[in-house]
């Protein structure tokens, strides 16, 4: 695939990360250039390189993954729904808990 480049990119319209990372204002525009790596062309460092912790982590993570105890945000707005789900399940658990509590104490 070929290099694509967009001009007139605004920065709000760019991840919040390379905003930080590069201190761009959201209100500049930009010329993004996408060039598409090859995989083969990539120095990735040999596994036994890594920390035998940081690989367990990994691991670790995948399995999470794979019992759905993970899930990927893509977007801040993705996100923000998200904690709003696991809060609002944090407040019916802990309202459960306190009415069963309260069951116990009659």
């Amino acid at each position: 695939m070929p290099a694509r480049t967009i001009e007139h990119v605004k920065g709000s319209d760019l991840p919040s990360a390379w905003l930080e990372k590069f201190d761009f204002l959201p209100q500049e525009t930009f010329t993004v250039t996408v060039q598409p790596e090859d995989e083969d062309d990539l120095d990735y460092p040999p596994e036994e390189a890594f920390r035998p912790e940081f690989i367990a982590e990994l691991k670790r993570r995948d399995r999470e993954y794979d019992k759905n105890k993970s899930t990927i945000c893509h977007t801040d707005e993705e996100l923000s729904d998200h904690l709003e789900i696991l809060e609002n399940e944090k407040i019916i658990k802990l309202e459960s808990l306190k009415h069963h509590d309260e069951a116990y104490e009659l």
